[in-house]
């Protein structure tokens, strides 16, 4: 027995569990259908009738539970609220509104290694943070987890199907260049069963001074869409010369 679903397209053509039964993310957003891949009374596969589906039934609609349309993932949310970080290391007052903001966040200095009020959240040594969090009411969404075979290469190797995973790069080619490593704290990323408290730190390690650098985040679950903009956040960051110089 399996179900057929007529569901949004998932990027990496994951292939979910609910219980022992298997969902195809492969379609325009819908419901799902299930059958038992048996043939029909016309020779097709026909859907199973209510009572043997494998979920309760939903009290307001009277519909399966499985049958309900997906809600939409949460928005990323970044800290400091900026579209552009454009700062000079070697002059305080051009960065401490991104380390006020980040600090009202995380106010204490023992919470974060690197980033954190004590280090500036790394804005002096050229290094920056910034926290992304969500914003809405994540509760009304959780994040689906990947079957083991079909877990995306970015993220295999920090993969925990209890969290929701974070990764960051340049948005294009040129941006990865001179962007240089980037830490996400935790490596796992987010909680997955306390979204709405959880939050991960971004630290650029290596930036390259005097050029505009444009980053994309993305979370990554078997039911994110990153083809429909879901699960990710853009921002820009610029360094205007160096501390270290």
């Amino acid at each position: 027995m399996y179900i057929s679903a007529i569901h949004r397209p998932m990027q990496h053509s994951v292939t979910p569990v609910i219980s022992e039964y298997m969902v195809n993310f492969n379609s325009s957003r819908g419901v799902i259908t299930m059958t038992d891949g048996s043939d029909g009374p016309d020779g097709g596969t026909g859907p199973l009738p209510f009572g043997a589906w494998p979920f309760d039934i939903d009290e307001d609609s009277g519909l399966p539970a499985a049958s309900q349309e997906f809600v939409d993932p949460p928005n990323l949310q970044l800290i400091p609220d900026k579209a552009v970080i454009s700062y000079k290391p070697t002059v305080p007052s051009t960065y401490m509104k991104y380390v006020r903001a980040l600090s009202m966040f995380l106010p204490d200095s023992s919470a974060h290694a690197t980033c954190n009020p004590a280090t500036k959240f790394g804005y002096a040594s050229g290094c920056p943070c910034v926290i992304i969090t969500f914003t809405g009411n994540p509760k009304e969404w959780a994040p689906l987890p990947y079957l083991p075979m079909l877990i995306p290469t970015t993220i295999k190797d920090v993969y925990v199907d209890s969290h929701l995973p974070l990764t960051c790069e340049g948005k294009t080619n040129a941006d990865k260049r001179i962007l240089g490593s980037v830490v996400v704290t935790p490596s796992a990323g987010f909680l997955s069963d306390d979204l709405v408290n959880s939050f991960v730190t971004v630290q650029m390690m290596s930036p390259v001074e005097n050029v505009s650098i444009r980053i994309v985040c993305f979370t990554w679950a078997a039911n994110i869409d990153h083809s429909r903009s879901e699960g990710r956040i853009n921002f820009t960051v610029k360094i205007k010369g160096s501390a270290k110089h």
